[in-house]
């Protein structure tokens, strides 16, 4: 309560000293607004007639006019605090983007009853100064040419070499950090917008812990997602965007009306993903769903609303062959808002696949932990693998069952405790490739399952995660539970396949040896597309040792990478040669996308440094139809 109350004090003591607004207040108040409001065009790189155009500007002169009238002052001339907090909302009002937040300070911190009109002051003069600045990107887009670097837009030119452009470009260019943005290439590389940067807002008092401000922020510095010409983001990441309006919306925020604008945007943005725009069709020249449509209503479905919806569309596409849906055509632009409401009242559960699932609460001791609660079952299970006897059984069963098989090396049961998935490979190969994990009973203090874990929806099914306490984290005891239906739950398939490379077996550098010199140089060979993504990534490796660029683009998922990429990525990759590598290890992850395509990484670890301590570093990797490859090099 103290520090609440200094906040709502601090700022305003010196004019609770006074009873009477007086001449020099005023004089001194319109002082201010004026100071401001010459400075801003030079700071905002912009022509005092530019500036006097801007709506926000126009209204900021019309709320000092109306304050500052006779009847205002009459009214306000006793209360010198009311007075002072209408003139710092004007000023508010006046300042630019980055002069509004450094207004906040320790020594005039926000109220925290004033955080939604600052926030809705601020971002409506941010939205009305990044559409000037983009139409000037656009206007110089000839000139911006020049800032190429391998063929692509490069930002970091741009705000490196402002001199080169013409004035007003220039201008704008150095005056960005005042609109509070930065320049971005859109996805098809070839004109610039901005990016709305709200880092150094976020970390100011009352930003900092308050209950929804900085997911506000956050959620508005992302926007806008789409215009005319499609979306402005990756519609792979459109899924999550939606699910992180979707969170905000279902929360419960008070009186607060920031969010408003969320749920429009809610409803656009999904209407875009699932329908598409006349320049960004969602079917193909062949009457087909595109498949990067298909990802993103696959991974979409994750959550209740967005799955209630699309769900139905899912299975009629896929029964079609992706060319027909009557759930889809009868899908209207309010049905989305409607589920998320039935949501908020707690009716949709009920409604879809494993909706009602409900999880208990459960705490299990390792201490002395000896199976003997599950052995019963397991023998069961064991006789059969029928896996109707694992209906209604407790998630914590099924996982110390999937357990006690590694430790008696019961490779047929663990194959049928894993639930099916691309990945899972046949049980004879998986019995052969098998490597035993760690054992839990030495390895984990507890486990603990709540009913308040979270549950990650992929179409029909829901996975969880039990917490584990151990005192040496191996990722290998982390393991995630699936149910699709009954209350069936098996443990999710995840490849792990680790190599030692210092020892006495071999065996694995000489197949990447033989692999790599099968490829190797101008070779018009390519691996087998079954080979293993360890060996992958072992011939990769190798032909970085050797800068070996044409072998390194056979082994990558993305076909046109120039070779000025891979020539930047060994510049900036400096690893050690692949015969002094101690371990590389491949791992896939969890598709929470139901993207169905395979992902993973490769880590390796050498030793490095005065101690020869293990360093380790990773490549992400992805399945294609030539088999693993190493991916996302541009990220490096």
């Amino acid at each position: 309560m103290m520090d609440d109350q200094q906040t709502k004090t601090a700022g305003t003591t010196e004019w609770q000293q006074v009873e009477i607004v007086t001449e020099d207040m005023i004089a001194d108040w319109k002082r201010q607004y004026e100071s401001v409001k010459a400075s801003s065009p030079k700071r905002l790189g912009m022509s005092p007639e530019q500036y006097g155009k801007l709506d926000y500007v126009k209204q900021a002169d019309a709320e000092m006019e109306r304050v500052f009238s006779d009847r205002a002052v009459n009214s306000l001339e006793g209360d010198p605090e009311a007075m002072q907090l209408a003139i710092e909302q004007i000023l508010w009002q006046i300042e630019t983007p980055r002069g509004m937040a450094l207004s906040l300070s320790a020594s005039h911190p926000l109220p925290s009853e004033e955080v939604d009109e600052f926030l809705r002051n601020y971002t409506a003069k941010a939205i009305e100064l990044q559409h000037f600045a983009d139409n000037i990107l656009l206007k110089y887009q000839e000139e911006l040419e020049t800032t190429a670097v391998m063929g692509e837009l490069s930002p970091e030119k741009l705000r490196a070499q402002p001199d080169v452009f013409p004035e007003e470009l220039r201008l704008l260019v150095e005056a960005l950090p005042e609109y509070a943005l930065f320049p971005f290439v859109d996805m098809e590389g070839k004109h610039f917008r901005t990016v709305r940067d709200v880092n150094y807002l976020q970390q100011q008092q009352p930003f900092i812990g308050h209950p929804y401000a900085g997911q506000y922020l956050q959620m508005w510095s992302e926007e806008p997602y789409f215009d005319d010409n499609g979306f402005l983001v990756p519609l792979e990441n459109v899924p999550q965007k939606l699910i992180f309006m979707e969170m905000a919306l279902l929360d419960e925020w008070g009186e607060t009306s920031l969010f408003d604008g969320t749920e429009v945007a809610y409803q656009q943005v999904f209407w875009q993903m699932t329908k598409g725009s006349d320049n960004s069709p969602v079917f193909d020249d062949q009457g087909k769903v595109k498949n990067e449509y298909r990802a993103a209503w696959n991974n979409a479905a994750s959550s209740n609303p967005m799955a209630f919806l699309l769900l139905p569309i899912l299975d009629e596409m896929e029964a079609s062959g992706w060319t027909a849906s009557a759930h889809y055509d009868e899908l209207q632009f309010h049905d989305i808002l409607d589920a998320l409401e039935m949501e908020k009242t707690g009716s949709l559960a009920g409604r879809l696949p494993n909706g009602d699932l409900e999880l208990e609460d459960e705490f299990v001791d390792l201490r002395d932990f000896d199976y003997s609660r599950i052995k019963p079952l397991y023998e069961s299970f064991r006789a059969s693998y029928d896996l109707q006897l694992l209906a209604d059984v407790p998630p914590l069963d099924v996982l110390f069952m999937y357990h006690y098989a590694n430790e008696i090396n019961d490779r047929d049961t663990l194959w049928h405790l894993l639930a099916d998935s691309p990945l899972k490979p046949p049980l004879a190969a998986f019995k052969e490739q098998w490597q035993n994990i760690p054992k839990l009973t030495e390895n984990v203090a507890w486990v603990e399952l709540s009913k308040d874990t979270y549950k990650q929806r992929v179409k029909e099914k829901i996975f969880i995660y039990p917490h584990i306490q151990a005192e040496q984290y191996d990722e290998r005891l982390e393991l995630m539970l699936v149910t699709e239906k009954d209350q069936i739950w098996q443990v999710d398939y995840q490849q792990y396949d680790s190599y030692k490379l210092q020892g006495q077996d071999q065996q694995f550098k000489r197949t990447v040896d033989s692999l790599y010199g099968m490829i190797s140089g101008d070779s018009g060979k390519q691996l087998p597309s079954d080979t293993d993504p360890g060996e992958v990534a072992g011939v990769f490796f190798k032909a970085i040792e050797s800068e070996d660029i044409p072998a390194m683009r056979k082994l990558v998922a993305e076909k046109d990478l120039p070779d000025e990429r891979f020539e930047a990525f060994l510049e900036l990759r400096s690893f050690r040669p692949f015969s002094e590598f101690h371990q590389l290890t491949f791992k896939t992850f969890f598709d929470g996308t139901h993207s169905g395509i395979p992902t993973g990484r490769a880590e390796i670890q050498y030793e490095a440094g005065a101690q020869d301590n293990l360093y380790e570093e990773f490549l992400f990797m992805k399945k294609t139809a030539d088999g693993w490859r190493m991916s996302e090099l541009n990220s490096y």
